[in-house]
């Protein structure tokens, strides 16, 4: 699993295998950076269900 705040695109083929990345995939956000993660998904919520789905 990759948690990225820039763009996920590499993270697969560094990782290799099945990976899930929490991450961009659409230009970013101007806000204070809570702001930004919340509209943008990245969120403690969405990296602990991602965390989940993968050990399951």
């Amino acid at each position: 699993m990759a948690v990225e705040a820039g763009r996920g695109i590499g993270w697969r083929d560094l990782i290799g295998g099945d990976v899930e990345v929490v991450g961009l995939d659409t230009f970013g956000k101007s806000a204070p950076a809570p702001a930004a993660y919340e509209a943008l998904g990245i969120t403690a919520k969405r990296i602990a269900e991602t965390a989940r789905r993968m050990v399951k």
